[in-house]
């Protein structure tokens, strides 16, 4: 393919060489201008400041990284191309576009804000697909071309919500207390987000880093961070944008500690979210379903019926017992006891599949003695006399049928 523009990249990954746009051999060890080091690879500007290039340490990361940037689409800066081996046949990772890394203290007040608020929309629209960013700060802020557009970089702490998965990095000064304290890593959520866009925030409309500065007083504010210290919102002399900072620093704080790391509760308190749940007590295969929508405190608050960040989960929730029964697979009972007289009550022209089991049941009937290998849900209601068989309907493959005599 002469683009990855579709961002097809996880499919992709292993095309012959050449077929991205920017295939490239990774250069000798002389040559690169190194950015970053991390767990997962290291990055570096080469080919005389034109790419940039991400090698990683296993496939794994580099598959996983690939995808949260292909489920994020313009909200991250475009991979353009693979790192090869000097032999030309193994991947070892990425290439990117110089892009140009944002620097506040070069900006006006009034760019400032209205970096600010580009932020906000870039957040809202990653979170939006379902992401959490992970380490958020101006460092991995991008302008990228063309337009100019704000954009994210660096994902290795990057994930898709729920996937569980866990790194022990973190960038201190943009980290909720809780993840700083915590003795065992634990997964990304989004209250570690919106903690860090508070940060960055208030550091991009400041225009200062202090907490790189070579001083004790930087030292001093970056342990105020870790025991939950806020930065001086006085120093921010814009309500509007004093406030928006605040609201994501009180995002972060309270949901981290009432929320108990649930990214479905985080994000369900921001973020309109449409399920899609089998109905209870189906017997299809697969199942009926319905569709949910969970509406966000701030719609609720807004009166709002249509959520402008609505994120449809693409997953089948098969546990939530407020769910209605499924009328379409409604159940057809049997109750055998000794008070059935004819035989034929033990002769279906049914068929039954296993839902619980991982053997036929034998149902004994008391006038014969006879055995019905079924396979399908059996309820003991007090012995072998008396059974319940809830049935399933007959038009799904797979099922086996039972004869009468």
């Amino acid at each position: 393919m002469t683009s990855t523009s579709g961002h097809s990249y996880v499919s992709n990954l292993f095309a012959p060489f050449g077929s991205w746009l920017a295939d490239r051999v990774a250069p000798p060890n002389d040559e690169p201008r190194y950015l970053a080091y991390g767990s997962a690879g290291h990055t570096f500007a080469f080919s005389q400041e034109k790419y940039v290039g991400k090698i990683f340490h296993d496939l794994n990361s580099l598959a996983r990284e690939l995808k949260v940037m292909e489920r994020a689409d313009d909200c991250v800066v475009d991979v353009i191309g693979r790192l090869y081996a000097t032999d030309n046949q193994k991947v070892r990772g990425i290439v990117m576009p110089c892009e140009t890394v944002i620097d506040p203290p070069s900006l006006s007040k009034d760019e400032r804000k209205r970096l600010v608020l580009e932020l906000r929309d870039l957040a809202l629209r990653f979170h939006r697909k379902g992401l959490v960013h992970g380490d958020i700060k101006p460092a991995n802020l991008l302008r990228c071309s063309p337009g100019s557009q704000l954009r994210f970089c660096d994902f290795e702490t990057s994930s898709l919500l729920g996937d569980g998965f866990v790194t022990p990095l973190y960038s201190t000064a943009y980290s909720t207390t809780r993840r700083v304290q915590e003795d065992v890593p634990s997964a990304r959520t989004l209250a570690d987000d919106y903690h860090a866009l508070g940060m960055s925030m208030w550091e991009i409309y400041v225009g200062t880093n202090d907490f790189w500065v070579e001083d004790v007083y930087a030292d001093l504010e970056e342990d105020a961070t870790k025991v939950g210290w806020r930065p001086d919102l006085s120093r921010v002399d814009d309500p509007d944008v004093a406030r928006l900072i605040g609201q994501y620093l009180d995002m972060g704080s309270t949901l981290t500690d009432v929320t108990d790391n649930n990214d479905e509760d985080v994000f369900t308190r921001c973020v309109c979210v449409e399920k899609t749940y089998a109905l209870r007590d189906f017997r299809a295969d697969p199942p009926h379903l319905a569709t949910t929508k969970h509406m966000c405190l701030m719609c609720k608050k807004a009166s709002r019926d249509l959520c402008p960040y609505l994120h449809r989960d693409p997953s089948i929730h098969k546990t939530d017992p407020s769910m209605s029964l499924c009328t379409i697979c409604e159940e057809k009972v049997r109750v055998f006891s000794t008070g059935d007289e004819a035989p034929e009550t033990w002769h279906y022209d049914r068929i039954y599949r296993i839902a619980t089991k991982a053997n036929p049941i034998a149902a004994v009937s008391n006038e014969r003695k006879q055995t019905i290998r079924c396979k399908g849900w059996v309820h003991d209601l007090g012995g072998p006399e008396r059974m319940q068989f809830h049935c399933q309907a007959p038009d799904i493959q797979g099922w086996v049928r039972v004869s009468p005599t």
